[in-house]
């Protein structure tokens, strides 16, 4: 993501550029709203707790700029961050992926999602690589990736002993 200033945000990964989606737009400005007034959160922290900079949640609200759309992973992440339901943003986006639902659904993968997961490793070796890289950012990329690593496991790990346990895999799990 580049920001220059305020008001001149270019999308950044993870984002579909200028497109438009009013009720996508909708169903953000009220998931937001709602937070805030459940929690007492800012914007700024409705956006990092679902994973999201202040400024990627107001591309998707066309604030700033042309209005981005999320890409999948990008929405699941936000809205399992924030314990968010899915089906709403997907049936808006027009996706057909599995609706997910309380039984534990989720969405069947995007078509490229390992191509583009492919791509999200390289720019990390990419950045890691890079001499301006300082030591703090550094450790900053590896304490995040830490963290994401021991969540995912842990995740994964609860669906094996599920599935192990009642002997059926949910949709797309």
């Amino acid at each position: 993501m580049t920001v220059t200033d305020e008001d001149s945000i270019q999308d950044g990964p993870g984002e579909v550029p200028s497109l438009r989606n009013p009720a996508f737009k909708d169903w953000v400005e009220r998931s937001v709203t709602e937070l805030q007034r459940l929690h007492g959160w800012t914007k700024a922290e409705v956006a990092r707790r679902g994973g999201l900079s202040r400024q990627q949640v107001n591309r998707w609200r066309g604030i700033g700029g042309p209005q981005s759309l999320p890409e999948a992973e990008t929405l699941i992440v936000f809205c399992r961050s924030l314990d968010l339901d899915l089906a709403e943003p997907y049936r808006i986006l027009g996706w057909d992926a599995a609706t997910p639902t309380a039984g534990g659904r989720r969405p069947a993968p995007h078509p490229v999602a390992d191509h583009e997961l492919r791509m999200k490793m390289q720019r990390v070796r990419f950045l890691l690589e890079d001499p301006y890289l300082d030591d703090d950012d550094r450790a900053l990329l590896e304490h995040m990736m830490d963290t994401l690593i021991v969540q995912l496991e842990v995740r994964v790990a609860r669906r094996r002993e599920a599935v192990e346990r009642d002997g059926t895999r949910s949709a797309g799990g």
